[in-house]
């Protein structure tokens, strides 16, 4: 417990950044449930259905009918791009952080001074589940603006409230100072998409419609998704995106006082996007997870457009029809889910240049004692896009080799693993293992003792 407030957190709980909420609710989950899987899946789903309640209680207060809002909130709660942080228990960050902004979001909105002050502790909640939270200040001004009278300027809006966001502000500014000092990891910074920050900017823009569109349309969803960098403005999808980004804030600007919901629910698309547009890099161009908060945005718009048809057959058919689609769409994309070899299998058609696909889907053969499979799998890892652990690739090679009766390659790839990370002992046990089956046993008694030192630094 005490690693949660110490630089230990990190190397004790394998998190990149610091989430004490999330690694508190796995002690809950161990205390409940032990090493039973299911619990925590039952913990997950819990969290999702409250705060999808959040949502259909804030879509209320932003305004729209009891009927309007249930019907986002069932949206909320039944999209297929909510399968993967729901199913996930690692993902677990999604759905508290989702949790405590919503409702602190709520709680603004409500008003009152018990209210604000369980708003900015919510957030404080959210922001140490994930720092995604950090974009709950600017939805607020946001929000502020789209509800005043549309004479009113923007700026007259933010002054005059000032006051009420500065703890919100001050939550995020102390939260980043502890990211930089106190709670700073050096193994969890990253480069700039494509080595610079204009590459950055225009891959994201591509990726931004790219989400847009799984949200509308959640038709072709993916567990890694492969996105190439964009460099230059020369590229047309580089310079489509970007021309799109600026037509779509240009739009959220001129709904305000013309079309609020619409324009509101772009203009939060759009925020809480940024936390994930990587303009503080973060490795990873775009996952179906971090849309969990931005899909609010989507929520919002069916909701009141349902809101904008006169009670009746046609209002009902509607949502009807939307909450089935979805329902249908999701109830696919969990079965997709249902095992390794599909969920990878997947993947590896959805996104073929995907290396963590088939390192995976080779893990997977390995584990059920497929060698030939998972070999076969292996092999294309090295020629496929993305991240992947050199050493644990060439570690479960060496598996797979040697369970497949090669020990000269699995020696070769003992080998690599044990170069690729000199303080990784496994592979260097299986080199002793089959350099003394190989009768060397003076060299296979020196990697034993490199393996025994390599674990005690470790």
């Amino acid at each position: 417990m005490r690693d949660l407030v110490s630089k230990n957190y990190f190397k004790r709980f394998g998190e990149r950044t610091y989430r004490p909420v999330m690694s508190l609710s796995f002690f809950a989950d161990r205390a409940l449930s032990g090493a039973n899987p299911r619990g925590y899946h039952i913990f997950n789903i819990a969290l999702h259905a409250l705060a999808a309640l959040f949502v259909l209680l804030l879509l209320h207060e932003l305004g729209l009918g009891v009927f309007s809002a249930l019907v986002g909130a069932l949206i909320f709660a039944s999209h297929a791009i909510q399968t993967e942080p729901v199913i996930l228990a690692s993902n677990r960050e999604e759905l508290l952080c989702g949790l405590f902004f919503f409702l602190s979001f709520l709680l603004y909105a409500r008003g009152g001074r018990a209210s604000y002050a369980v708003s900015v502790a919510a957030f404080l909640l959210a922001l140490f589940s994930k720092e995604m939270a950090a974009a709950l200040p600017l939805i607020l001004v946001a929000y502020d603006i789209y509800s005043a009278p549309p004479e009113e300027s923007a700026f007259s809006v933010f002054r005059s409230r000032f006051a009420s966001y500065l703890p919100y502000f001050a939550g995020v500014a102390a939260f980043l100072i502890l990211r930089q000092t106190v709670f700073n990891n050096a193994e969890g910074s990253a480069d700039w998409i494509g080595g610079s920050p204009f590459s950055t900017l225009l891959t994201m823009s591509f990726v931004f419609f790219k989400y847009l569109k799984l949200l509308i349309f959640p038709l072709r969803q993916c567990a890694d998704y492969v996105v190439p960098a964009l460099h230059s403005l020369g590229n047309i999808a580089a310079l489509l995106s970007v021309t799109g980004l600026a037509l779509f804030i240009a739009a959220a600007v001129y709904f305000r006082g013309r079309a609020r919901y619409a324009g509101f629910a772009m203009a939060f698309f759009l925020l809480s996007f940024l936390p994930v547009s990587n303009i503080i890099p973060f490795g990873a161009a775009m996952a179906d997870r971090y849309m969990y908060i931005p899909s609010f945005a989507i929520c919002l718009a069916l909701a009141a457009l349902v809101e904008r048809l006169r009670p009746g057959a046609y209002r009902f058919a509607l949502a009807f029809l939307i909450i089935a689609s979805l329902f249908t769409l999701t109830f696919i994309r969990e079965d997709v889910w249902r095992s390794d070899y599909s969920l990878w299998g997947d993947t590896a058609k959805c996104a073929p240049e995907s290396a963590k696909a088939y390192l995976n889907l080779g893990n997977a053969y390995l584990r059920d004692a497929r060698p030939e499979n998972a070999i076969q799998c292996y092999k294309k890892v090295p020629s496929r896009t993305g991240y992947y652990e050199r050493d644990k690739y060439y570690y479960n090679l060496g598996l797979a080799l040697e369970s497949a009766g090669k020990p000269e390659a699995a020696r070769r790839a003992f080998e690599s693993a044990a170069g690729a990370n000199i303080r990784f002992p496994e592979p260097v046990i299986h080199l002793a293992f089959i350099t003394a089956d190989r009768g060397d046993l003076e060299l296979g008694l020196k990697y034993v003792e490199t393996a025994v030192l390599e674990d005690v630094e470790r």
